[in-house]
């Protein structure tokens, strides 16, 4: 049973969206509309109240519908009442008629995972990729962690700018590496627990829907494991290391450089997956993120942005029914009314919404 649930959206000026209020009343939404009909503004906007961003854009003028000056969005949402009116540059975001200025206070009370085809560059593109999602799903799956991303942030540019500086000082770059290789111990760490959660949250559906598949998510540091302790370390970088930051002017330890390998069915993803066999992998990383939310956080709300293209019908089937064991809302957008995702879908409990504009 689904604990909480959205029950509503309004948009004002969001796109191509002047006016309109949406209402779910079933735990599993397909909207349904022709290109162009604002079937992934909708989404759009379910995404932007969580996270406070786009995942089509950073520029909020290129959400705001032409003509106007900004754009409205209202959800209620267990029973909740999030608002965000964004004109030019400024945001205000509340929750019940209170302001509210923290990234942990809007996550407390909503979560979304969200799932396009951009996310195909987890498979495809390079490390930076990878570690963007690992780490905003760590952030929504622990929003306590934000003070320690930022603090490493700032310490990152600190450091990178004194590297750039044509004289340097030794010792202020010393206070700043021992700072910069403690704070990229506590993120590995963060990191490495999330992952491993990850792991255990595929072990599910995979063993019962996908018996024949492996998939393995695995942590890659650029740290070399005979540097354990800050002293290790200070003497590789003070003989090696620092050399090739001062050539670079930039620094070359953390965990802004670290990845994740991703092995699927044995091999390399990124190399021999078929775009198919991506979309699988996508599916099933999300699947476990939000398995992991609902197990901690209580609920979240799973969207799926037109993904279910390059699947076969037996595909489809094991997708949507490991969605539905999912106990939390499914919203699931489609070009059209009588394709073999809408068909199994309707065997569900299913709402239609169908845009015509």
């Amino acid at each position: 049973m689904i604990e909480k649930c959205l029950e509503s959206l309004q948009l004002k000026n969001f796109r191509c969206f002047e006016s309109v209020e949406f209402h779910f009343q079933k735990p599993i939404i397909l909207i349904q509309g022709t290109n162009g009909s604002g079937k992934t503004s909708l989404l759009e906007a379910l995404h932007y109240l969580c996270y406070l961003r786009s995942f089509r854009t950073h520029v909020p003028r290129e959400m705001t519908r032409f003509g106007a000056e900004g754009f409205f969005i209202k959800a209620i949402y267990n029973d909740q009442e999030i608002k965000v009116g964004c004109v030019g540059n400024k945001r205000h975001v509340r929750i019940d008629q209170k302001n509210i200025e923290s990234y942990h206070e809007l996550r407390k009370v909503y979560r979304i995972v969200t799932v396009t085809d951009d996310d195909l560059g987890l498979i495809k593109e390079g490390p930076d990729k990878r570690r963007a999602f690992l780490d905003h799903a760590l952030l929504l799956y622990n929003p306590e962690l934000l003070s320690l991303f930022q603090n490493y942030k700032h310490i990152l540019e600190s450091r990178n700018a004194l590297l750039h500086r044509f004289e340097r000082n030794k010792e202020e770059l010393e206070i700043w590496t021992k700072q910069l290789w403690e704070l990229t111990q506590k993120v590995q760490h963060e990191r490495i627990l999330f992952l491993e959660e990850l792991r255990t949250a595929l072990e599910n559906p995979l063993t019962k829907h996908w018996q024949d598949r492996s998939l393995i998510l695995e942590y890659s540091t650029k740290k070399r494991s005979s540097e354990s302790t800050w002293q290790e370390f200070y003497t590789h970088w003070t003989t090696t290391l620092i050399k090739d930051e001062y050539f670079y002017k930039r620094s070359l330890f953390g965990t802004h450089l670290d990845d994740v390998i991703i092995t699927f069915d044995g091999k390399p993803a990124k190399l021999y997956s078929s775009r198919g066999q991506q979309k699988l992998i996508v599916f099933l990383i999300k699947m476990a993120q939000i398995s992991l939310l609902i197990k901690k956080q209580g609920s979240a709300i799973f969207l799926l942005d037109d993904f279910m293209s390059d699947f076969d019908e037996q595909t489809m089937h094991k997708l949507i029914n490991a969605c539905s064991e999912l106990k939390t809302q499914l919203i699931f957008t489609t070009p059209t009314s009588n394709g073999i995702d809408s068909q199994i879908l309707l065997n569900h409990d299913t709402q239609i919404i169908k845009l015509d504009f």
